[in-house]
C-alpha cells in the first residue's frame, strides 16, 4: 500500500480516505541519472490542503515502510474544482541549488566525487544535504584531472565531468539510523543486480513498444584523449590499434550501417587505456540504442510472491511474438499509485547481444504467425469478454496486435478463476462523504481473491474493506463538490 507524506504529516492513505486523506491521479516517475518526479491533485477536503509551501515543503512517498520518493514542491496550481495540482521535483534536483566556483582537481574518482558533495553541502540547508555513500566507479589510471574556470551548478558538473566521461550512476538512497532517515549519495558502476520478477508475455506483460533511439546509435567511433601541452594535438589510438585512429562494430554496421561518432576523454594520456574506453563505449552505444517501453502488472502489488520491479535493476523480458528473451535494465518507471495495471516501465537493452537481437528480429514474424494459428476460437471468445472487462477498467487495447496478445493471456488466466462486474451505489453519495457497497460473487472462489477496483469518474476514491471467497465490501468516497451516484468496475482474480 502506498502512502504520501508532506513535511512529515500524512497526505494520502487508502485506509483513511473516509477521513479526507485522499488525492487524485498520483503518479511517481523514477529515472536513472536525473531527478525523479511526483504529481497529484489534492482535493480541498484533504486536511493538508492549505499546508503545502512551494519550494519548501518536502514530499515523501512510501511503498509500505520503504520510501520510494523524496522531493520538493515546485508548482501548486489550482484547477476549476479548487483541486491543487502538485508538481514535485526529486531530491537530485537539490544539486542544482549549489555551485562550484572555479577550481582545479587531480586525484582519485572517489576524492573528486567527495569534493563535489562537500562543496554542495556547505551551501545548502540540512534537508538538501547528502552524506557521501558508496563509490564503485574507478578510472583505469586511478587518477583523473578535472577543472573549470567558471562557476557552474553542482549537478551540471557531476553530469559533464563524471557521468559523461566515466559513466556509472549517481543514485540517492537513505538509511534509517537511530530512528531517523539519513540521506546518502552513491556513485555506482552498476545500478543494481538481477530482479527476481520476469516480465512474461501472456502473464504480466500487457503491452510492449520496441524502438531504436537513433540519437544514440554509433557504429564507428573515433576517440581522442588529453591534448598535448605544446602542440595541442590530442592523443589518439593509432599506436595501440595498428595505425588506425578509429574502431568499428561489424555487428552494429550490419544492423544500422556506418554511423561515425567521436568522443573525447580529457583525462586519458595512454593510448591503450583510450582504446579500452572507446571499445566499451561503442558497445554501450549500440546496445542502449534498443529500447523497450512496457505496460505490465507488477505482481508484487497484488500479493504474489515476487520481487517488486525496481529502477536500475535487470529484469528478464520474455515475449516470443516479439522475438524477445533477454535481460534488460529498468531505466524508467511511471507508477500509478491508485491503479495496479496503470504503471509503465522503460527498459534499455544492456544484457543481450546484437547477434541475439538480430536473430530474434528475423524470427519474430514466424513466431507471431505460429502463435496466431494456435489461438483457438474458444480462447478468442473468452479474450473478447476479458477485453471488455479490462477496457471498462481504463486499459485500452486499440490494435490487433494488442488484442492478439490479450487472447493468448487467456490461457494463463483460465488456470485461475476470475469474475468481474459493474456496480452503482443505490443512492447518491453525499459530497465529501462515503458509502459501503457489498458485492456477492455468482459462484464462490476456492480461495479469497485479489479484488481490483476502478471508479468510472475521477471524483471517487475506492478501497476494499473486507473480502472472502463469496464476495467483498468496498468503501466509496465521493470527492466531488455535489451529491452523486458512483459507478465502478471490479475484477476479482485468484
Amino acid at each position: 500500500m502506498y502512502t504520501i507524506y508532506v513535511d512529515g504529516s500524512l497526505l494520502y492513505s487508502p485506509n483513511l480516505a473516509d477521513e479526507g486523506y485522499a488525492v487524485l491521479d498520483p503518479k511517481v516517475r523514477l529515472t536513472l541519472n536525473s531527478a525523479n518526479s511526483f504529481e497529484c491533485k489534492v482535493p480541498i477536503s484533504n486536511p493538508r490542503y492549505s499546508h503545502i509551501a512551494k519550494l519548501k515543503s518536502v514530499v515523501k512517498v512510501y511503498d509500505g515502510t520503504t520510501r520510494i520518493f523524496r522531493g520538493r514542491v515546485i508548482d501548486d496550481k489550482r484547477d476549476f474544482y479548487n483541486h491543487t495540482k502538485l508538481t514535485v521535483q526529486g531530491e537530485l534536483a537539490y544539486l542544482n541549488d549549489s555551485i562550484l566556483r572555479p577550481y582545479s582537481y587531480s586525484g582519485s574518482v572517489s576524492g573528486y566525487f567527495s569534493m563535489l558533495v562537500d562543496q554542495h553541502n556547505a551551501q545548502v540547508d540540512a534537508v538538501k544535504q547528502f552524506r557521501v555513500g558508496n563509490i564503485t566507479v574507478i578510472d583505469a589510471n586511478d587518477y583523473i584531472v578535472r577543472e573549470n574556470s567558471e562557476a557552474v551548478a553542482t549537478w551540471k558538473e557531476m553530469k559533464s565531468k563524471l557521468l559523461d566521461l566515466l559513466g556509472g550512476y549517481i543514485m540517492p538512497r537513505y538509511e534509517v539510523e537511530n530512528g531517523q532517515e539519513v540521506e546518502y549519495l552513491d556513485y555506482l558502476a552498476d545500478s543494481g543486480g538481477q530482479n527476481g520478477q520476469p516480465i512474461i508475455f501472456a502473464e504480466n506483460l500487457l503491452d510492449l513498444e520496441q524502438f531504436i533511439d537513433a540519437s544514440e546509435v554509433c557504429t564507428v567511433l573515433v576517440p581522442y584523449g588529453k591534448a598535448d601541452g605544446e602542440t595541442n594535438a590530442r592523443l589518439d589510438i593509432k599506436s595501440a590499434n595498428n595505425g588506425c585512429d578509429y574502431i568499428e562494430s561489424a555487428a552494429g554496421i550490419s544492423l544500422f550501417g556506418r554511423v561515425v561518432g567521436t568522443e573525447v576523454w580529457d583525462d586519458v594520456t595512454i593510448a591503450d587505456n583510450l582504446l579500452a574506453k572507446a571499445t566499451a563505449l561503442l558497445a554501450d552505444k549500440i546496445l542502449m540504442a534498443v529500447q523497450l517501453k512496457l505496460k505490465a502488472v507488477d505482481l508484487s502489488r497484488i500479493g504474489a510472491n515476487a520481487s517488486a520491479i525496481r529502477i536500475g535493476e535487470y529484469n528478464r523480458v520474455v515475449s516470443p511474438p516479439h522475438g524477445i528473451d533477454a535481460w534488460y535494465q529498468c531505466s524508467g518507471i511511471t507508477l500509478r499509485l491508485d491503479k495496479i495495471a496503470g504503471s509503465e516501465f522503460s527498459f534499455g537493452a544492456t544484457g543481450t547481444t546484437l547477434t541475439q537481437y538480430q536473430a530474434a528480429s528475423a524470427a519474430s514474424s514466424e513466431i507471431a504467425a505460429i502463435s496466431a494459428r494456435n489461438a483457438s476460437a474458444a480462447a478468442n471468445a473468452t479474450a473478447n469478454a476479458l477485453n471488455i472487462a479490462i477496457s471498462e477498467m481504463g486499459e485500452e487495447y486499440s490494435t490487433r496486435a494488442q488484442y492478439n496478445a490479450l487472447s493468448v493471456r487467456v490461457a494463463a488466466l483460465e488456470a485461475h478463476k476470475y469474475a468481474y462486474g459493474t456496480v452503482t451505489t443505490s443512492e447518491a453519495v453525499l459530497a465529501g462523504s462515503y458509502a459501503d457497497i457489498t458485492v456477492t460473487f455468482d459462484a464462490a472462489f476456492a480461495a479469497s481473491p485479489c479484488v481490483i477496483l476502478q471508479p468510472n469518474t475521477e471524483n471517487a476514491e475506492l478501497v476494499v474493506t473486507a473480502s472472502s471467497t463469496t464476495g467483498f465490501t468496498a468503501r466509496v468516497k465521493n470527492l466531488g463538490a455535489v451529491d452523486a451516484t458512483i459507478t465502478y468496475t471490479w475484477l476479482a482474480l485468484v
